[in-house]
Parts: structure tokens; C-alpha cells; sequence
């Protein structure tokens, strides 16, 4: 059996305001627990996990574009959890 292995997803994610964020975020697979003796002794596995690694946007106004504000990275940071759901159910 092949051991699954941690990958990126990248999760496209809209503001308040329309703008569109891509995120990246590191998915790392549940690992098994083992049992090293028989006296219940060894590693007691974990579970999937995720990590937002970067996040980039711009917001188009008026044909231009522009970074986000202090408050929009302040609304994507308390969306992250959201985010990292949504990066799982794009991985299946």
C-alpha cells in the first residue's frame, strides 16, 4: 500500500467586497497509529491536518489592479479555517 503524501490545493476564495483570492494550502494526510511493543507502547498516530502557505490577490477597480486592504487580509486570515475545509473537500 502506498503511503498518501502531503499535496497543495489551491483554493480560489472571494471577499466581502467580490474580490478573489487564490490560497494555497498544504494538506497533510492522517498517519496511522503503530504499535511498537505489545504493552501498547509507540507512535499514537495523528490527523489530517492543513496549513495556509500563501496567499496572493489583487483587486481589479477601474481597470486597475490593487493589493487588499489591511482589512481584507484581516477577513481572509479569520476565514481561514473555512478555507482549509474547502481545501479538503476539493482533494476528496
Amino acid at each position: 500500500m502506498r503511503k498518501p503524501r502531503s499535496m497543495i490545493v489551491t483554493v480560489r476564495w472571494c471577499l466581502p467586497n467580490d474580490a478573489e483570492c487564490k490560497v494555497d494550502v498544504m494538506l497533510y494526510p492522517a498517519e496511522p497509529m503503530v504499535m511498537y511493543d505489545s504493552n501498547g507502547e509507540g507512535y499514537p498516530g495523528s490527523p489530517a491536518s492543513a496549513e495556509v502557505m500563501s496567499r496572493g490577490a489583487v483587486v481589479i477597480e477601474n481597470g486597475k489592479r490593487r493589493e487588499l486592504t489591511d482589512e481584507e487580509w484581516e477577513w481572509l486570515e479569520e476565514a481561514e479555517a473555512e478555507i482549509e475545509e474547502e481545501a479538503f473537500a476539493q482533494a476528496g
